[in-house]
């Protein structure tokens, strides 16, 4: 089994289109994957191609990189990859 992370991720798009971002806290292997976690749940709520085509995806994919990850215990290596808050 992958070793999985917790990434807090820091990510604001500015105003009018602020509704997207926040703190996104998500569980994944990588920093590929946990990008493609965020951006498949902008597409099923509708935002996604929006999203990709007002230029933030790269925003998106830098502050993934630099966002603060942790590795899980191997007692909790078992988690799904999937957002598990968004403030």
């Amino acid at each position: 089994m992958k070793t999985k992370y917790l990434y807090s991720v820091n990510f604001w798009v500015p105003f009018p289109d602020s509704e997207y971002g926040g703190l996104l806290i998500v569980t994944a292997t990588s920093d590929e994957d946990c990008i493609d976690i965020l951006m498949k749940a902008y597409e099923a709520r509708g935002k996604g191609m929006c999203f990709i085509q007002s230029g933030y995806e790269k925003e998106l994919k830098e502050a993934v990189r630099d966002a603060k990850k942790f590795k899980l215990s191997e007692e909790h290596n078992h988690e799904e990859q999937r957002i598990v808050m968004e403030k």
